[in-house]
């Protein structure tokens, strides 16, 4: 096997899975082509132009049928395998949802199956979950019915790293924290991400105004504040847990306000 070299999407023309992430990328000259993959589905996720996918990635290296690269700003490696062909369930994959509620059940829990890492930790018999809710689903389960019936499901994982989307609902598995619960508990928000931007910024100004008295300073983006919240005392903040390569320099502004 080569030894592993700085690279460009450009140079890795060809079919790649991704590992870990139920993902394979279609990668020619002019664009990129993902899609989201399981043992038993493919679809169609987007078709982007190579050099606009490139911007999103970066720290690309490869060997002779590996590559791993990084979210521009990211802290997660994600590694790449070559396939020698797309699979067969991803030529005619396509990018309109799926609506078969018995298919989406199979895609779900195949999903989790070939992906998630925490079943033990969680205490999770991923094939009793099958046993019991597979029964519930037939092809008239309707679509909010279906979403009920997932959030059950993962609500047995109690993790707060999963997430349900669909047609403007959402449901988390696990909680966020009690700090959070309780600032969402007494505000009104459209929206999970919403709520999770305006929650930090409510802890940032509560941090900046009230804890270091508006000489705060702030580096990574502003994921850090740090400054003294009384006499011999130090206070660092730490809004998320990954940082970006955009800033490599800590900012010294004293006041927010001039940000």
């Amino acid at each position: 096997m080569a030894h592993a070299a700085e690279a460009r999407f450009a140079d890795l023309p060809g079919i790649w899975r991704m590992h870990g992430y139920g993902r394979v990328f279609d990668i020619s000259a002019e664009r990129l082509v993902s899609y989201d993959i399981t043992d038993v589905s493919c679809v169609r996720r987007k078709e982007t132009p190579l050099l606009e996918a490139q911007a999103k990635y970066e720290r690309i290296t490869r060997s002779t049928d590996r590559f791993s690269a990084f979210e521009a700003g990211g802290i997660t490696r994600y590694t790449f395998e070559r396939l020698a062909a797309l699979p067969d369930r991803c030529r005619y994959a396509s990018s309109e949802p799926l609506t078969d509620p018995e298919l989406n059940f199979w895609v779900l829990w195949h999903a989790f199956r070939e992906n998630y890492a925490f079943f033990d930790l969680r205490r999770v018999n991923w094939d009793d979950i099958y046993a019991r809710f597979r029964p519930k689903i037939t092809a008239a389960t309707t679509q909010d019915d279906l979403f009920e019936t997932f959030s059950q499901i993962l609500a047995a994982l109690n993790d707060g790293h999963v997430d349900l989307l669909a047609d403007g609902r959402s449901f988390r598995s696990g909680r966020r924290g009690a700090l959070y619960e309780s600032w969402a508990a007494e505000n009104s928000v459209p929206d999970s991400q919403t709520a999770a931007d305006q929650f930090r910024k409510t802890i940032s100004t509560f941090v900046v105004d009230d804890v270091l008295g508006r000489k705060a300073q702030h580096g990574a983006n502003d994921i850090l504040t740090w400054g003294w919240a009384a006499p011999g005392v130090g206070y660092v903040n730490v809004a998320a847990m990954y940082t970006s390569s955009e800033e490599v320099t800590p900012s010294t502004d004293t006041d927010r306000s001039r940000r």
